[in-house]
């Protein structure tokens, strides 16, 4: 038997909606295009995204755009099928693309990332001498059809996942062994379970798939997680367990008793460890809707003064959720703004991103720039696509608000620093004040970009290759720390030790 801990999920975007289906507005905030140029061209012009006309392809993320007289139309595309998604008034182009560079050639527009402040870089599109047949052709959702749903589901992973070599999975067995079970498909939850088999050794938190009332995802507990797990089941015994099960009457079923005694231990020892952490502070100020935390270590003895930095969010910051992003990235801001205040003259500073699910990359990267004075590459990134890949595209690191910390950082990090706070501690890890402690990153760093299915239901998927300055990809194996320091070890935890805590400490100088 095996019931899982609680799992901290990766945060996924939200994708605005309208009727069920997708907009156009999926294009900008859910997912980075890495086909444009880095090149300038001279002859580009800035016009407004509604004065665009005709077909438009971004490349490697399965979307295409027609801009009509009056309407704006999205498709999902892949090889082999096209499935239209929105169909929006023009003059919605303005509001979600906003202004754009058009080419001097009239055949590419890029977005423009100061228009738009959850973009870290432009987004590419390339003009279609028309709509492709298999569009004008496609399906139209809704439809039920089991086969048509497992076509596009197949080809759409198969033409724009990244990882199947990465992850060891040959994507085409997978095909072969599942197409012969299409047959015996015949209710919507038998074909729900299909998919997920075929997903099932797809260890990636950016894979989820949604239907109605289910959701799933085939990524696995991290290690923390799988230690805590392991632990419990030394401590109790099969024989001892099922005693307490006999002795209660609170439980019918062994398995529900099982999981509450589990989650009691996980609770408690997560008590504990937070507990543990407030110990080593002696003050702790939280902000940004208890997103940023801050505070100075008490450490009398060795005459040093070290800094604190939880970072638990890359997004999320202000009160009001449903806030526009900019809203959020103010309060963030000035959320900084005091940490940064108020830890400067520190001697060192230890930031906490071991429980941070990720958000927006423009977050960590507005936070990394509170740590360097200087521009630099922070990575590059491209999408996979059926022929190959799209253009890489660098993204830089620059300084951001009035003061910037450089003095020694360790950056804390563990299996459940996901995503948008594995693309901070690829940033960070570049600096040469930084030391990262700890255990390897959740291994989810690109994007996830999300699709849908004709009949309604939603899947996504990771298509993006994010590679350090060096060239280093950290996709599956997780970004790695220069010292190893084991998350939430249970005799660590009940002895009032935090080990990340306590190997920084050691490497003060």
């Amino acid at each position: 038997m095996k019931i899982e801990l609680p799992k901290i999920k990766p945060q996924r975007l939200p994708m605005p909606r309208l009727a069920g289906v997708t907009l156009m507005a999926a294009l900008v905030t859910a997912c980075n295009d890495n086909g444009s140029s880095n090149t300038p061209d001279k002859e580009s012009k800035i016009i407004p995204a509604s004065e665009l006309t005709g077909v438009w392809e971004q490349r490697g993320y399965g979307q295409i755009i027609e801009f009509g007289d009056s309407t704006v139309t999205v498709y999902q595309s892949n090889r082999d099928n096209c499935l239209l998604t929105a169909e929006l008034p023009l003059a919605m182009a303005d509001q979600l693309l906003k202004e754009v560079s058009l080419s001097g050639d009239g055949q590419r527009f890029d977005t423009l990332p100061q228009r738009i402040p959850t973009d870290t870089h432009p987004y590419t599109r390339h003009k279609l001498p028309q709509l492709p047949e298999s569009c004008r052709d496609g399906l139209q959702a809704p439809t039920t059809d089991y086969q048509a749903n497992y076509e596009v589901f197949w080809h759409t992973f198969n033409d724009y996942y990244a990882f199947f070599d990465l992850r060891g999975v040959n994507w085409a067995q997978t095909n072969e062994n599942s197409r012969s079970k299409l047959s015996e498909v015949n209710d919507d939850q038998a074909l729900f379970n299909l998919f997920k088999e075929m997903l099932s050794s797809l260890d990636d938190g950016h894979i989820n798939l949604i239907k109605e009332d289910e959701e799933f995802s085939p990524e696995e507990s991290p290690a923390w997680v799988r230690r805590l797990y392991a632990y419990f089941n030394e401590q109790n015994s099969d024989e001892t367990l099922r005693e307490d099960f006999e002795a209660q009457s609170e439980y019918d079923d062994f398995s529900a008793f099982y999981e509450s005694r589990l989650l009691a231990f996980y609770n408690e020892i997560n008590d504990k460890n937070t507990q543990n952490l407030i110990d080593y502070l002696n003050e702790v100020d939280c902000i940004a809707n208890d997103q940023i935390c801050y505070g100075l270590i008490d450490l009398d003895a060795t005459g040093k003064s070290v800094g604190y930095l939880l970072i638990e969010s890359m997004l999320g910051y202000g009160e009001d959720e449903d806030a526009p992003f900019e809203t959020h990235f103010q309060a963030l801001q000035a959320a900084l703004d005091n940490a940064i205040n108020a830890l400067y003259n520190t001697d060192a500073l230890i930031i906490d991103v071991r429980r941070n699910n990720g958000g927006y990359d423009s977050s960590a990267m507005e936070i990394a720039g509170r740590f360097t004075q200087q521009r630099q590459l922070a990575f590059s990134k491209k999408a996979h696509y059926p022929n190959g890949y799209a253009n890489s595209h660098e993204v830089f690191l620059a300084p951001t608000g009035a003061l910037q910390y450089t003095k020694p950082i360790y950056l804390l990090v563990s299996g459940s620093t996901y995503s948008g706070a594995e693309i901070f501690s690829l940033t960070m890890r570049s600096l040469p004040h930084v030391v990262l402690v700890g255990e390897p990153t959740g291994g989810i760093l690109s994007d996830s970009l999300d699709f849908q299915l004709p009949n309604g239901w939603e899947f996504s998927l990771s298509n993006e290759v994010y590679s350090s300055p060096q060239g280093e990809v950290f996709e599956y194996s997780g970004v790695p720390p220069q010292y190893e320091a084991l998350y939430m070890q249970p005799e660590d935890v009940y002895a009032g030790k935090d080990s990340g805590i306590e190997k920084a400490l050691s490497l003060l100088e």
